[in-house]
């Protein structure tokens, strides 16, 4: 009995204790899960996923199940669901047979300057480094199904998002193989808009092989950014050592297209491919909207792109041996081009290669302001390299070749027109694609030399010929213009043929290009700089409107040194033997063809000889309005102190006009001859005309002056004259039947102490005639006076009166010619010369 009761007791410690222990193990096993839990979030917190939660919901022996699962900031990777499935001896060993995931959503970022997985890109790549990148066992991957999936993603222009379902398998002996597809109908989105998105991937991945794969992708009238695409589609195809892909895109309307292909060969060893592009973008196509480029001035722009080469995984290196680039109907800044073709080979890493290009540009027509060239073809050969994002290109030659250079009523450049592209030992090209606001483009260029043969005023009936010897022509700038494009010229003008009407001209300049304005400075020198212009000014691109500052001289002329001729040949043999000083300042404008100006230039005691009359110190100051035609305000005045034309004309001064159409209009005019007054009646003179006229009115001259003038041994007159001297001149100066008539009585005496002997030889008449005149008392006297181109001058005097004691005063009429140094005479006269206060006013206003 005593027995019993203590088997029984132990029986009851015994209960109580399976009691407790299975208390213990129910309460650890309820707590396992909250227990994984901590420990996998704990896990996934240490490996550096940001922000991980996730709650397991279930813990079998063969099953565990999580929910909620949360990664990265913001939730980049979600999931409602994942169930694990094991066995005890597969958990034991590291393995799990099979994942499900229901509900899982990833977030990925297209487009902008942030990673595509955001903030868990950087632990998962620190991952895959850590476990050797490739995954490990494939044999130990499990079964991957994931349903109900959707990729999120963020784009520039709005957010899309895309359901898609898949498995991944692997057999006993590794080998994958499995698919995902996707399909999406009916997206919209305030930014994107798709009727139909769908897409397949399907692989098979043998263990120690190359894997086979087929993936495509269909995008169905898809909208974004002001774009719309018809179609779009994606093909990839892998089959172990070969492989292809191809893309096609398609504009709504059939506005714009692009088609590209690509194969790859030996893609276990040093793979070789070869690609193709062909695109085209009509002028109506939201691509240059998109592109912020503005829309082609031609129809349509098409892109012709080949590539061939060759890369070896190992080292990163790859090597395009054949690289061929053609677009047509492009039209860059408004520029039509016919075509641009490049065609090169690039050799290295991706970032640190190098390369050489040609380039080969040809356009129907190039306009810059007025000036308009036609068919232009570039072409130009470079080495080129890339290291830390940055382009060096270094041209080893080229010609830029066009057909025809003009504006229509200034210039043309007879073709063709070959200007060398030089080679250069610093970069011509340099890129920087590191700055953030875009890449950075900086050039320098060196044209030249050439030389051009062209026709100034080539619309003119008698278009002049030039010679353009052009030096150098460089070209310096960034892009976007941060700076302004710097642009230097070297070069020497001259007339084709003699005589010319400018001498060699050596040319400078320099100039600015900014924001479509163009700033420049001008240096023109000629008669080994004795004489230099300078002109500083602006012109607008888009306006085609400018002004210049211009300056040149002052040009003193003396015999032993410069002469008109120096600076403009065809003068030689017409202005000769010249003194005096010479300037010219103002400024010139423009709008397209139409000129406005404001030039004066200075006279300043100029004297020279012509063919046709000596002129001495002439003075003004002549205001120009016009250059292109020469026109200036009516009024101009101009002095001279004396004009030797047969007659010495003294003190004159005039008022005149240049019209437009190369006419000079005398308004009025005043010389003094011989104490009298000469004055020239308005007249308008066509300097293209071989010959001109003027009609001078002769005033109240003094006809003892005259004779004193002459300087003529004995001769002496009284009286005073009035007439007209008409006055022709084109290849010489002729006076033509010009008449003076004494307007009174008066005396003519010729008394010579010893008449010349020619005169004593004439015989008996000569002696009469010289009797009357030692004091003939007339009553009509006139003079005619006639010259010829020769400048032969001879005055015919006629006389009706008598001499006292000549047969007791008898009337008699005379007639008889003189000749003298009148020249002489003028000369004498000019010491007390003072030029008019008028035209010393103008003078002294002229800009230093």
């Amino acid at each position: 009995m005593r027995r019993k009761r203590r088997t029984g007791r132990r029986l009851l410690r015994v209960a109580v204790a399976l009691a407790v222990a299975a208390a213990v193990v129910g309460a650890a096993l309820a707590a396992l899960p909250r227990i994984v839990e901590g420990l996998l979030i704990g896990r996934l917190d240490a490996v550096g996923i940001p922000d991980p939660d996730l709650r397991v919901a279930a813990l079998r022996w063969t099953r565990a199940t999580i929910t909620d699962l949360r990664l990265g900031t913001g939730s980049t990777l979600t999931a409602d669901r994942v169930v694990l499935s094991y066995s005890p001896l597969d958990l034991l060993r590291g393995r799990i047979e099979a994942v499900h995931v229901q509900g899982v959503r990833l977030a990925l970022h297209l487009g902008g300057d942030g990673p595509l997985l955001g903030d868990l890109e950087g632990p998962l790549a620190a991952l895959g480094d850590r476990t050797g990148g490739d995954g490990g066992d494939l044999a130990a991957l499990p079964e991957l199904h994931v349903a109900d999936g959707t990729l999120a993603l963020e784009t520039p222009v709005g957010r899309i998002a895309i359901p898609f379902a898949g498995r991944i398998t692997s057999g006993p002996t590794g080998a994958l193989d499995g698919g995902f597809t996707l399909l999406a109908e009916n997206l919209e989105d305030p930014g994107l808009a798709a009727r139909r998105i769908d897409g397949a991937l399907y692989f098979a991945w043998p263990p120690g092989g190359l894997p086979r794969l087929s993936a495509h992708l269909r995008i169905a009238d898809f909208a974004a950014a002001g774009a719309a695409l018809r179609t779009a589609s994606l093909d990839i195809a892998l089959d172990g050592e070969d492989g292809t892909a191809e893309l096609r895109l398609e504009e709504s309307g059939d506005t714009a297209a692009l088609y590209a292909r690509a194969s790859l060969q030996a893609l276990s060893g040093a793979p070789e491919g070869t690609a193709e592009i062909d695109a085209h973008a009509t002028a109506g196509s939201a691509l240059w909207r998109v592109l912020d480029m503005p829309p082609p001035t031609q129809d349509r722009v098409e892109l012709a792109s080949t590539l061939a080469g060759k890369l070896s995984p190992a080292q990163g290196f790859f090597v395009l041996d054949q690289a061929r680039m053609t677009l047509t109907g492009l039209a860059p800044a408004g520029i039509a081009l016919d075509t641009v073709t490049i065609d090169g080979n690039i050799a290295g890493t991706p970032d640190d290669f190098t390369g050489t290009a040609v380039l080969a540009v040809d356009a129907p027509e190039l306009l810059l302001g007025a000036v308009r060239a036609r068919d232009v073809a570039l072409k130009a050969d470079a080495a080129f390299a890339v290291a830390k994002n940055r382009l060096t290109a270094q041209l080893r030659g080229g010609e830029v070749v066009a057909r025809r250079l003009a504006r229509p009523d200034l210039l043309a450049v007879e073709g063709p027109i070959r200007l060398p592209v030089a080679a250069r030992d610093a970069p011509s090209l340099a890129i920087d694609f590191t700055e953030s606001d875009g890449p950075r483009v900086a050039y320098d260029l060196l044209l030249g030399p050439t030389t051009l043969n062209a026709r100034l005023r080539p619309a003119a009936p008698d278009p002049i010929p030039v010679e353009l010897r052009l030096s150098a022509l460089s070209l310096a700038g960034v892009w976007p213009p941060a700076e302004p494009l710097a642009v230097r010229l070297a070069a020497d003008l001259a007339q084709r043929g003699a005589p010319a009407l400018f001498a060699p001209i050596g040319l400078n300049a320099d100039l600015r290009l900014a924001n479509g304005r163009l700033t420049f400075t001008v240096d023109a020198s000629a008669a080994d700089r004795h004489a230099t212009l300078k002109a500083k000014g602006h012109h607008d691109l888009r306006s085609s409107a400018g002004a210049a500052d211009i300056d040149l001289g002052p040009i003193a002329f003396a015999p032993d040194g410069s002469q008109p001729k120096d600076l403009a040949p065809v003068l030689a043999g017409w202005i000769e033997q010249a003194t005096g000083t010479l300037a010219l300042a103002g400024t010139v404008s423009w709008t397209g063809i139409e000129t406005d100006a404001n030039l004066q230039l200075l006279l300043r005691d100029l004297s020279f000889m012509t063919p046709q009359a000596a002129i001495s110190r002439l003075n003004a100051v002549v205001v120009f309005d016009d250059l292109l035609p020469l026109s200036t305000p009516p009024g101009q005045t101009l002095a001279v102190a004396a004009v030797d034309a047969g007659v010495p004309l003294t003190d004159g001064l005039a008022a005149f006009r240049v019209d437009p159409g190369g006419t000079v209009v005398i308004e009025s005019g005043r010389l003094n001859l011989a104490g009298g007054t000469v004055s020239i009646e308005p007249a308008v003179i066509d300097l293209a005309a071989t010959g001109q006229a003027l009609r001078l009115r002769v005033s109240d001259v003094a006809l003892g002056e005259l004779a004193a003038l002459a300087a003529i041994e004995g001769l002496s007159a009284t009286g005073r004259l009035d007439g007209t001297i008409p006055l022709r001149f084109g290849e010489g100066f002729v006076i033509e039947n010009g008449v003076l008539a004494a307007d009174g009585p008066g005396r003519l005496r010729y008394d010579p102490a010893e008449p010349p002997a020619a005169l004593q030889a004439q015989g008996e008449t000569v002696s009469l005639l010289l009797s009357a005149l030692t004091d003939f008392r007339y009553e009509e006297l006139r003079l005619t006076v006639d010259r010829d181109a020769g400048g032969e001058t001879i005055v015919a005097i006629h006389v009706e009166g008598n001499n006292p004691a000549f047969y007791d005063g008898y009337p008699v009429e005379l007639n008889f010619n003189i000749s003298g140094k009148l020249d002489q005479a003028l000369h004498r006269g000019l010491a007390g010369y003072r030029v008019p206060n008028v035209i010393r006013e103008r003078l002294s206003e002229f800009p230093d």
